[in-house]
């Protein structure tokens, strides 16, 4: 067994919920805590909140401090847990009244140790509509953040070489209309509903215009594929949906068009860095492509303060109509940049209003330094106790999602696919050529889709 080589140490757990947007920044969390002998439980949300109770004791890091989460930090203290949280969705949102009510819940924030925040503008977002501050509210960004700062540059080269092979010159096009476009049976509305988020009326009439906004920007963005197609014949146009979105309603429209191919798999990083220009609106994709100085264009055909992000249209160019973005990516394409000096030094500065630990330490270790801090025991013994009921519990729930029993699968699966052994050990190996650190970590299997990170 795993435990017999594994000495008492503390515990850091790490639920995953979207895949491609987590699992890289929680491994090198998982990695840097390891790294200080913690020993850190990475793996699928649901698998490793529903068998907590056979895992030792330790400190959970949760995605947010939403409405219902208050429910799970009981629960996590029940089990006799400390609890740390930072919002996965708190870089871009739409106004801080908004990410008050939709984002933040003041009896879960009561029971979290810390929360992390992204940069002083989030930070300010709490306090402001607390009327009040904590010492718990942490400012020193996100291992997201981490994961696109030029030194973790080589962790994407060969996925990007190999994108770059396969598709040659990328135009890629990363849509975020899940609130229209939702990969779900049921509507967005429902989905807020069922997560607890709709709250009251004026959140209800929130939501309402936000999927009508986001209906008319969808049908500006599917005039968008075949202009592209017909403007740059020897580009691959690669659309990338968000996690939450459907992917039918693309394919059709992707389908008359030779280039262009509906993708998603993989990091978003990797294809930023693999194109040429980046194409969204109101996507956190522009926020990463400007950290990972990468060309991105904010399409923006319809406006709407209650709905446009302040970050991401203030950190590359903007196209207000068709023709416009046509020509603005055809400059970047052709090696012309658009961007003025004075626009640049602009970007920096807004930059730096939202996110924290760009330079210098990494976010990974201001928050370890915080946890640090915190009482936790130290454990070994509880190890896989229940093993084999995770395994049966794990193959139950997977055959009644086959049987579409068991909420709405395509929606959860798309989200997290399962990880993989062999992926986990290569994130492992990529991490340390990319850092030359992390040479006395291994990773092993626990059950399916968690894993243990540690230092022998």
């Amino acid at each position: 067994m795993i435990s017999d080589r594994i000495r008492p140490r503390r515990w850091l757990h790490l639920p995953i919920e979207t895949k491609a947007r987590e699992l890289d920044a929680k491994m090198l969390l998982a990695c840097s805590a390891a790294e200080r002998g913690w020993g850190a439980i990475i793996g699928g949300k649901n698998v490793l909140r529903k068998f907590q109770m056979h895992l030792p004791q330790g400190v959970f890091v949760e995605k947010n401090i939403g409405p219902r989460q208050a429910a799970q930090f009981a629960f996590n203290r029940k089990q006799g847990n400390r609890v740390a949280a930072w919002c996965e969705e708190g870089l871009t949102y739409f106004s801080k009244p908004s990410f008050f009510r939709l984002k933040f819940d003041e009896k879960a924030f009561a029971s979290v140790d810390y929360a992390f925040a992204w940069g002083p503008w989030q930070r300010d977002a709490i306090v402001s509509q607390r009327g009040r501050g904590d010492s718990k509210i942490i400012t020193c960004g996100n291992p997201r953040l981490d994961m696109l700062r030029p030194e973790m540059r080589s962790f994407y080269a060969a996925n990007v070489s190999e994108l770059r092979r396969v598709h040659k010159r990328i135009i890629l096009i990363n849509t975020n209309f899940s609130g229209y476009n939702l990969n779900s049976t049921e509507s967005f509305k429902e989905l807020l509903r069922r997560t607890g988020k709709l709250t009251d009326k004026a959140t209800e009439v929130f939501a309402d215009s936000y999927v009508a906004f986001q209906e008319c920007m969808f049908g500006h963005f599917t005039e968008v594929l075949p202009a592209l197609s017909n403007a740059f014949p020897h580009h691959t146009i690669v659309v990338r949906p968000h996690p939450s979105e459907g992917h039918r309603a693309w394919d059709a429209i992707a389908s008359p068009h030779a280039n262009v191919k509906v993708i998603f798999e993989g990091s978003a990083i990797d294809w930023i860095l693999a194109s040429e220009v980046l194409i969204q609106n109101n996507c956190t994709t522009g926020a990463e492509a400007f950290l990972l100085k990468s060309p991105c264009i904010s399409y923006r055909p319809l406006t709407d303060s209650d709905f446009d992000d302040e970050l991401i249209n203030g950190l590359g160019h903007t196209a207000a109509n068709l023709p416009e973005l046509i020509e603005m990516t055809r400059a970047i394409a052709e090696g012309r940049d658009p961007a003025t000096d004075d626009q640049k030094a602009a970007w920096e500065k807004l930059a730096l209003l939202h996110m924290s630990a760009l330079e210098g330490r990494f976010a990974c270790e201001r928050i370890l330094d915080h946890l640090e801090q915190l009482e936790l025991p130290l454990s070994a013994d509880k190890f896989f106790a229940g093993t084999l009921a995770m395994e049966a519990r794990v193959l139950l729930r997977n055959f009644l999602w086959s049987l579409g029993h068991f909420g709405n699968k395509e929606y959860t699966r798309q989200k997290f696919s399962g990880i993989t052994r062999e992926e986990m050990n290569d994130i492992l190996m990529r991490f340390r050529r990319a850092t030359g650190r992390f040479e006395g970590l291994s990773v092993e299997r626990i059950a399916t889709d968690l894993y243990c990170v540690y230092c022998k």
